[in-house]
């Protein structure tokens, strides 16, 4: 009996899946959040849109409003968006290293 040929690459063989990285530093080396390694780099890649998509439009109006004094910004905003910049890189990060890692394997 011979083998059969494989006509899918090897991303279709084996999908590639996100990667851990921690971030959130509360102080040198102690982070509080991580991405979970496994988990699918397509549903992580869309949730890394979805907050970049929110943190410009965050970023838009709190310049409009700090540009027309009428609300200012705050520290609680700034320090969230700062969250949702580091969650968003730590996806995309997660997900980089999930393809490359798939295609070294493949």
């Amino acid at each position: 009996m011979r083998p059969k040929n494989i006509t899918t690459d090897a991303l279709t063989q084996h999908p590639p899946t996100m990667r851990s990285v921690k971030f959130s530093n509360i102080d040198e080396g102690n982070h509080q959040l991580q991405t979970v390694e496994g988990a699918d780099v397509n549903e992580g890649l869309g949730l890394a849109a979805d907050l970049a998509l929110g943190l410009e439009r965050l970023c838009a109006r709190l310049d409009f409003n700090t540009n027309h004094n009428d609300d200012p910004v705050t520290c609680v905003e700034l320090r969230a968006l700062g969250l949702l910049a580091g969650t968003t890189a730590a996806l995309a990060q997660a997900a980089r290293y999930g393809l490359s890692h798939a295609q070294e394997a493949g």
